[in-house]
């Protein structure tokens, strides 16, 4: 039995009310009230970023039921993620994962502000002609998500007698709507192309105690984002349930319990590497997907104000210990366009990182072709980093080459709406011999720069309020202070794009896009500070996930 720390040490539920079925879904309203604390202690086990489980994901355990004794079964709903209209349903399967039969539980996951559930709304399984089943000992139960199912033909039209879903083909799971994804990793879409790393798309765990009566009680926590990647956020809580039975095998069920393997005092539940005492969690920034940095190339002179010469998307993970210091960090760049046949290199300062700290740093790089080889840059130390100026100069050491031009072309993925090239993709690992205080090393993205050609030669351009470099050529303005990088009317060369992940085609200015831009560049912040807010998608923009691409990297692989 695999054990998690108690987070829930007492009964928080009161006992069920009245039912009165909704003969839409047999639903229960109102079946548990799930106040008292009772949600947030079942967000503490799933909780939003930035905390990611390494422990949901381990082969040896399993999302499977197996009773041991006839029971009925119950399903209660917690939470569904932004009203994405999800649908779940439950299944019964042979020891090789050969499904039996299916039938549908919650058809619609719309929480009540849309006139559908409630926390606390419940309802207990049913057989095909509608009636409360009774389970018999031995049965092999697992549930399914089908992601923004409730508008899907296959939930909408649903047949009791005829129900298809889940598949027991992996490749036909994925090609229903957003995907289906089951408790049996076998049966995930990931599975068809070979991925059964990223094939887990639930968390099962028995709290004892969660539900009066005695009866074994385990939150189910769905991930509903296919490959778990891009969009992903893989807290497996897009949806969260809770199950309520009879008796059941848990040899391989994570149980919800005192215990700290590692000895790093750390809640299991709350440990994403529950074996090793130096790592604790994982904090991801952004929560999931990207943040979009644009540069202008014209420094130190005006420039067209498009922000795409290089349109550039990151993301960081930071491994921490228990104590929250920083003991490595993954740090992903994508070049996601190049509106220039200029070249640049992309390097990457830490001016917070302390003296005297070492450990190993590496980088990997793919260019942006599907076929384009992984490339590894000559490995150093922290040591070796800090000694450099604590800058990291190789993470791509050429825009020209990582993103080439093609004939005919001005530049790559701003012309027009389509697809020109995939972004090329780079890789920093940096793993500390002892962890570094997060609030030293502040957060990422760090001092992210760009080198630039002028007429002085090749010019660091960072983003506002960064110093510049002091061995940058002579002749170049001095750049210093809150107004560091900015111009005379207060456009930066260099700056974050809105959180909508959407970057401008050539010739459109960040303006006209973003109409309240100019306002707050010229009041250098004072004013329009809800300007990202108000994106005019119209306008010729794109979408950076139009442009990426899964790369093999090999460098920290295993990372949640």
């Amino acid at each position: 039995m695999f054990r998690l720390r108690a987070l829930i040490v007492a009964t928080v539920f009161v006992a069920p009310l009245s039912a009165q079925l909704d003969p839409l879904g047999f639903v229960t309203p109102g079946a548990y009230d799930l106040s008292n604390g009772a949600l947030e202690s079942v967000a503490d086990l799933l909780p939003e970023f930035p905390r990611a489980h390494a422990a949901w994901l381990d082969p040896d355990v399993n999302a499977e039921l197996v009773l041991t004794q006839d029971s009925f079964v119950e399903l209660v709903f917690v939470r569904e993620d932004a009203d994405r209209k999800h649908a779940i349903g439950h299944f019964t399967h042979s020891a090789g994962g050969a499904v039996l039969d299916r039938q549908l539980d919650f058809p619609d996951l719309s929480l009540a502000d849309k006139g559908k559930l409630n926390p606390g709304d419940a309802v207990t399984l049913r057989d095909a002609a509608g009636d409360v089943r009774l389970f018999p000992a031995g049965t092999r139960l697992g549930f399914f998500l089908a992601a923004h199912g409730a508008k899907h033909p296959f939930i909408k039209k649903w047949d009791p007698l005829t129900a298809t879903l889940p598949y027991g083909d992996p490749a036909a799971n994925g090609a229903v709507g957003d995907g289906v994804f089951s408790t049996l990793d076998a049966h995930n879409p990931e599975m068809a192309g070979g991925e059964s790393d990223r094939a887990r798309h639930a968390a099962l765990i028995e709290v004892p105690g969660l539900l009066p009566g005695g009866k074994p009680t385990f939150v189910l926590g769905f991930e509903a984002v296919d490959r778990r990647e891009a969009h992903a956020d893989h807290d497996f809580n897009d949806v969260i349930a809770i199950v309520r039975l009879n008796a059941v095998d848990t040899d391989d069920i994570l149980t919800l319990d005192d215990g700290d393997a590692d000895g790093d005092k750390l809640d299991q539940s709350e440990d994403a590497f529950p074996t090793d005492a130096q790592r604790g969690s994982v904090l991801r920034v952004p929560g999931h997907g990207l943040r979009l940095m644009g540069l202008d190339e014209e420094y130190p002179d005006a420039g067209d104000g498009d922000m795409n010469d290089t349109v550039l998307g990151w993301a960081a993970r930071l491994v921490l210990d228990a104590t929250g210091d920083v003991k490595e960090i993954v740090f992903d760049a994508h070049l996601l366009a190049r509106g220039s046949q200029n070249d640049h290199q992309l390097g990457l300062h830490f001016p917070g990182l302390p003296g005297g700290t070492n450990g190993s740093v590496s980088v990997e790089r793919f260019a942006g072709s599907a076929s384009a080889p992984l490339e590894s840059a000559p490995a150093m130390t922290v040591a070796q980093l800090i000694s450099n100026g604590r800058r990291l100069e190789t993470l791509l050491p050429s825009s020209a080459s990582a993103l080439p031009v093609l004939p005919g072309l001005s530049g790559v993925n701003t012309s027009d709406g389509s697809v020109e090239a995939f972004a090329a993709s780079s890789r920093l690992h940096i793993e500390f011999n002892s962890p570094v205080s997060l609030d030293a090393l502040g957060a990422p993205p760090w001092d992210l720069y760009w080198l630039v050609d002028t007429p002085q030669g090749l010019a660091d351009v960072h983003r506002p309020g960064f110093d510049a470099f002091g061995d940058r050529p002579a002749g170049l303005p001095t750049e210093a202070g809150a107004s560091a990088f900015l111009d005379d009317e207060g456009w930066p060369w260099l700056m974050e794009l809105p959180r909508q992940q959407r970057f401008a085609r050539e010739g459109q200015p960040v303006e006209a896009l973003y109409p309240k831009f100019f306002k707050w560049a010229l009041d250098k912040g004072a004013s329009a500070p809800d300007w990202p807010a108000k994106l005019r998608a119209n306008k010729g923009s794109q979408h950076a996930s139009a442009y990426l691409l899964a790369r093999d990297f090999t460098l920290a692989d295993d990372l949640p």
